[in-house]
């Protein structure tokens, strides 16, 4: 099991890193506060302040009401850092909307790229890793499942072959005693 969770570990940091080197900056947590095409967004907190600002390298007009990502309000997922990073990479396992995540991030790139980088991660870690992990929790049940019963096909086979050789040794006694029996009123009857 722990082998699974390194190489999805693995996965989530490469995919992760990837990302973060091809999509980083270019979408902002606090795009109401942004002017379009400015290349930086200010914090809520202070516009003034230099420690405060949060660079971005974007390019599209985010309008809530022709866009799914801006009107999802999936801002706060992109790929700004390794945390967040992993946060999509995770939402993209799930399939939790990463066609509109893949939308965002084709707007904000300019770039129909992005779309096959959430294709393929989609496909990776759908089609392929989570079908791994489900067979491995298939084939663990499974084996736990053979383990149990055969080991009760094993008693109940060790109890019943007893119970044959002890059936075999009474019916055995029977027929000696019977035919004793059998003998010993042929006797009586017939003296010799």
């Amino acid at each position: 099991m722990w082998t699974l969770a390194l190489i999805f570990f693995a996965y989530f940091y490469f995919a992760g890193t990837l990302g973060v080197n091809l999509f980083g900056g270019y979408i902002c947590t606090s795009f109401s506060l942004v002017a379009p095409h400015n290349s930086i967004a200010y914090s809520p907190t202070n516009s003034t302040n230099t420690t405060a600002l949060e660079t971005c390298r974007h390019h599209a007009d985010w309008d809530p009401d022709n866009d799914d990502y801006a009107a999802s309000g999936y801002y706060a997922n992109n790929f700004n850092d390794l945390a967040g990073a992993f946060v999509v990479i995770f939402e993209i396992m799930l399939g939790n909307d990463y066609n509109i995540l893949a939308d965002g991030f084709v707007k904000a790139t300019e770039s129909s790229w992005a779309r096959f980088f959430f294709s393929f991660n989609y496909a990776c870690l759908v089609v392929v890793l989570t079908n791994v992990v489900i067979a491995v929790i298939v084939k663990t049940y499974l084996e736990q499942w053979q383990q149990v019963h055969f080991l009760d096909d094993d008693i109940a086979s060790s109890c019943d072959s007893d119970d044959k050789k002890n059936m075999n040794q009474r019916e055995k006694e029977e027929e000696s005693s019977i035919s004793a029996s059998a003998d010993s009123y042929y006797q009586s009857y017939h003296p010799a």
